[in-house]
């Protein structure tokens, strides 16, 4: 688009759900700063299909959707929903690990595990939980060092112990 052309009501949508959503600073809001959890998901939803769409048609945009997918998954944990969260993840992760280079570490594929983490243990998968930490924290203490609180996060859900069924 030029710059003196007026944008179509669809693509001020796009790039406010896209901006609201990734922290484009198109909005002053953030999607953790909207009214409601509902009013969150529901704007993730809609970026989600947007981005999906576009990478189903060929387009480019299709490289922020693990991305997406975790910010939605930490709004359905608040939400309560861990399970929806773990779909997320689950579609998150298996975008990253498509592209994650064998043999390196990586601060994004940590941050995704973390999150993982944070996901099974609301889903009570306790063991599952530490082995996605312990993950975490091998990418994110060899990507940004053993003090960061990443890793420091990371590290505590590792040594959980398992709760007694």
């Amino acid at each position: 688009m030029l710059p003196n052309q007026p944008s179509s009501p669809q693509s001020g949508q796009r790039r406010l759900l896209l901006g609201v959503f990734h922290g484009v600073p198109t909005t002053k809001k953030s999607i953790f700063d909207l009214p409601s959890v509902p009013s969150a998901l529901r704007l993730a939803n809609q970026a989600i299909d947007m981005l999906e769409g576009a990478a189903k048609a060929g387009k480019v945009g299709g490289h922020f959707l693990p991305s997406l997918y975790q910010r939605r998954a930490k709004v359905e944990l608040q939400a309560g929903h861990p399970n929806d969260a773990a779909t997320d993840m689950a579609r998150a992760m298996n975008l990253l690990q498509k592209e994650a280079q064998p043999g390196t570490f990586s601060s994004t594929l940590g941050r995704a595990y973390l999150l993982l983490a944070r996901t099974l243990q609301a889903q009570s998968k306790v063991d599952e939980a530490r082995a996605a930490a312990r993950s975490a924290m091998e990418h994110v203490q060899s990507t940004v060092g053993t003090d960061h609180p990443d890793t420091r996060s990371a590290r505590q859900l590792a040594e959980v112990e398992a709760q007694p069924r």
